[in-house]
C-alpha cells in the first residue's frame, strides 16, 4: 500500500513538472507514468527488502524457545522461537543429560544457526530464585 502511495505522489510530481517545463501534455503523461513506475519500484525495493537477522551465537543466547521436537539426552531436537515476527526453528541438543518433551520451554544457551545447546528454563528461573515467572 506504501508503495502504491508513493507512486501515486511520483505520478503527480512527474506530471506537474511535466506542465511546468512546458511539455506538450501527451509528452507530460508518459514522463508521469515513467516517474510513477519507477518510484514503486524504487519503494518496493526498499520495503520488501529482507532484514538480516544474524542467527549469532550472541544473539541466541538467552532467547527463550518452547520444544517442538522431543529432545533426549543422545539424540536431537528441534526448538521454535520467535524474533521480529518471524518464527525460527532450529535443530537442538541437551546441555546437560536431560530430555525435553514437546513444548516445553528452554533458553538457548549456546551454539549457532546450525545447533543449539538448551537448558531447562524453570531451572534457570529457580537457581536466580525468579520461580514466580515460570509459565506452563
Amino acid at each position: 500500500m506504501e508503495a502504491l502511495i508513493v507512486a501515486l505522489i511520483w505520478f503527480g510530481v512527474g506530471g506537474f513538472v511535466g506542465m511546468l517545463a512546458g511539455v506538450e501534455d501527451w509528452w507530460s503523461i508518459p514522463g508521469a507514468l515513467l516517474s510513477g513506475t519507477i518510484s514503486f519500484i524504487i519503494a518496493l525495493f526498499f520495503l520488501l527488502r529482507d532484514e538480516k537477522d544474524d542467527l549469532t551465537p550472541q544473539t541466541l543466547h538467552g532467547q527463550v524457545a518452547r520444544v517442538s521436537t522431543p529432545i533426549s539426552s543422545t539424540k536431537a531436537g528441534e526448538v521454535v522461537f520467535w524474533r521480529k515476527g518471524t518464527a525460527h526453528v532450529l535443530p537442538a541438543l541437551c546441555l546437560e543429560s536431560s530430555a525435553f518433551e514437546m513444548n516445553d520451554q528452554v533458553v538457548i544457551v549456546n551454539g549457532n544457526r546450525e545447533l543449539v545447546y538448551v537448558e531447562s528454563l524453570a531451572k534457570l528461573l529457580k537457581e536466580v530464585g525468579a520461580e514466580k515467572w515460570m509459565t506452563s
